[in-house]
């Protein structure tokens, strides 16, 4: 009972990001474009010998770094044209990257247009259900970090891969909340709904909405366990803690 105090004032303070995070939904759309050799692959059709790509590696590796200093990283959308242009680039072939501060935002948006492509999502929509009980049961937080890490081994190994990846990622720019303003649960509003998706034909927008919060709600978890679930310090993925990235670094 001492809890739902808190939740509801957290609801309060954070309304814009739940607010907001529809519209990432529309902004993600651009996944439903014509398929390249990048987006709107499975995972394993673009990894090669157990690597992710390289400008998805790129991405994240950036977004860990100079995200991290950013102000509303992944809350702030990038120009639509701009994201669909670079997206296009990426899917031709053509893998060079804007790898400044002054494109932190569009690397943001098309690194979100990325895992939106992915078929089934990179939590697998076919274990919608299994991944929602995870947090449902009134279990120990032990408990829970098992179900995720059971639920974890279940998932192609393509898709754990990422999965490492993109925790650590956000892991770092949560680390760095007093910079960047992005605490675990307005992360998670951003970029969980990209994560994963329920099966099938699109339900009612209320039922919708109600989903999206136990996603997030997932995924907040996971960006908060982040070290006991990988087994590992998450800066040490990315070679060590958030550092601010020189211009050069887009050459």
């Amino acid at each position: 009972l001492s809890q739902k105090p808190f939740k509801r004032r957290r609801s309060l303070i954070t309304w814009a990001f739940w607010r907001g995070s529809s519209s990432h939904l529309n902004e993600l759309s651009l996944a439903s474009g014509p398929r390249g050799i990048l987006f709107g692959q499975s995972l394993s059709s673009v990894c090669v010998e157990d690597a992710l790509p390289k400008p998805v590696m790129d991405m994240m590796a950036f977004l860990y770094h100079e995200g991290s200093w950013t102000r509303g990283i992944f809350r702030r959308p990038a120009g639509a044209r701009a994201v669909r242009e670079l997206r296009d680039s990426l899917d031709s072939g053509e893998f060079q990257l804007p790898l400044t501060k002054d494109h932190v935002f569009l690397i943001a948006g098309v690194f979100k247009d990325f895992l939106r492509s992915i078929p089934s999502s990179l939590l697998c929509c076919e274990l919608h259900e299994e991944w929602m009980d995870v947090l449902e049961e009134e279990e120990e937080e032990e408990e829970q970090l098992q179900d995720v890490k059971r639920m974890i081994l279940r998932l192609p190994k393509e898709n754990a891969l990422l999965l490492r990846y993109l925790l650590a990622m956000l892991r770092g720019i949560q680390g760095n909340a007093h910079e960047n303003q992005m605490t675990s649960f307005n992360l998670s509003v951003c970029i969980a709904p990209s994560m994963l998706w329920a099966p099938g034909a699109p339900c009612s927008p209320e039922v919708e909405g109600e989903e999206t919060k136990r996603v997030c709600e997932l995924v907040k978890f996971m960006i908060e366990h982040c070290q006991q679930i990988l087994g590992e310090d998450p800066s040490s993925v990315f070679g060590g803690p958030p550092q601010r990235l020189t211009d050069e670094m887009g050459s």
